[in-house]
């Protein structure tokens, strides 16, 4: 299965399934609209191919955001008055069952949805069409839709550990030469098997405690918690420790109890470059693709390869920056795509641009202006 999230297009799953004599397309498990659900996000099947590879049938699937795909099939004549694009786009949203976050726009007296003999319009067209005018993105992820200016979602979204109160967000990305790694990076050396801890773990010296003394390493080096010199036994220090943590992350909070899912927290911890108590940044795998050129010189784009474990808690619309790199590429990006192979653990591409700016100056400087390096997070969430 392959995932690919973008700022410029529909979220999509591609997904292929060995199918021998085509025994589960023949059963109907696969069907045009047919829901498919990963992580927090609804599919919708959109493409049924069926082939043959190395001898074997096999059934390909292409997938794309149902609620997207809802939107694109809600035809008809309509009126929306007495609001605003925003209002409108949210309201829209809202009805697909996704979550909105919008920057508002001036009012508009009639928002008008067409229909005729040959062509109707969707109401996903009337959406893009709204951005286009105002000069704002309209794109989904992890089940929210985004309708705003690139100026204005920069530093409001970000893989960051800061607190309520976060500022202007970023994810900072860091490259390494391999001298200037071993001195600013020191990975967690990470035990073999992740089995379920449970409270009172290691106090009777068995091999266990090396786990636990793996986590406590992880929860006081990378997550700032108030732990002591690690001893390896699961005890009520640790067990508060951990509550905070999977409480930060959202995740169920059981103090006594780490299961797969705090443990793919711990680890992906132990690989982060901690920078201080409120932050921490990712480490590309190479030197990032950068460009800049004089037709546009405020632009720049980037492209790089990160760890499958980090790279895939990026999404489109956060907000990196470029660490370690030229003086010429250090500014802030949007992230424009992130792309993997699921369950493979190959690396993770991901693409980033500055915010795009309109040619007339006067736009230009009007969503520069838009800019706020003192409240991020999703706090402007227009009705």
């Amino acid at each position: 299965m392959s995932v690919s999230l973008s700022m410029d297009a529909v979220s999509q799953l591609s997904i292929t399934v060995s199918d021998p004599d085509l025994y589960y397309l023949r059963s109907n498990v696969f069907q045009i609209r047919g829901l498919i659900a990963w992580e927090n996000m609804s599919f919708e099947i959109a493409v049924i191919e069926a082939s043959q590879a190395a001898g074997k049938e096999q059934v390909k699937i292409e997938c794309r955001s149902a609620p997207c795909q809802q939107l694109k099939r809600d035809k008809g004549r309509n009126l929306f008055t007495g609001g605003n694009p925003t209002s409108y786009v949210g309201f829209k949203a809202r009805e697909k069952g996704m979550k909105f976050f919008g920057e508002n726009t001036p009012p508009k007296e009639n928002i008008s949805q067409t229909s005729s003999g040959e062509s109707d319009e969707s109401v996903w067209q009337v959406m893009q069409s709204l951005a286009g005018s105002n000069n704002y993105v309209l794109f989904e992820t992890d089940n929210r839709l985004f309708f705003t200016s690139q100026q204005f979602l920069l530093g409001k979204f970000a893989v960051t550990g800061r607190g309520a109160n976060p500022g202007f967000l970023y994810t900072p990305i860091r490259y390494f030469s391999e001298q200037e790694n071993a001195v600013r990076f020191d990975p967690i050396p990470q035990p073999l098997g992740r089995p379920v801890l449970n409270f009172g773990d290691g106090a009777d010296g068995s091999n266990i405690r090396w786990y636990v003394v793996y986590v406590q390493r992880v929860l006081r080096e990378r997550a700032n918690q108030n732990l002591g010199v690690p001893d390896g036994i699961y005890g009520t220090s640790t067990a508060i420790a951990v509550a905070n943590l999977q409480a930060f992350l959202g995740i169920p909070v059981n103090p006594g109890y780490i299961d797969f899912q705090t443990w793919a927290w711990i680890d992906f911890l132990a690989n982060l470059e901690f920078r201080n108590a409120g932050s921490y940044s990712m480490r590309a795998l190479e030197c990032p693709t950068a460009r800049k050129s004089d037709d546009n010189e405020n632009a720049a784009e980037v492209s790089f390869q990160l760890p499958w474990d980090e790279g895939r808690l990026l999404r489109p619309g956060m907000t990196i920056r470029l660490e370690d790199m030229p003086s010429i590429f250090q500014t802030n990006y949007l992230v424009s795509e992130v792309s993997w192979e699921e369950g493979t653990f190959e690396s993770v591409s991901v693409a980033a641009r500055t915010p795009q700016e309109p040619s007339d100056e006067e736009k230009k400087q009007d969503l520069n202006g838009r800019i706020s390096f003192t409240g991020g997070g999703f706090t402007n969430t227009a009705a």
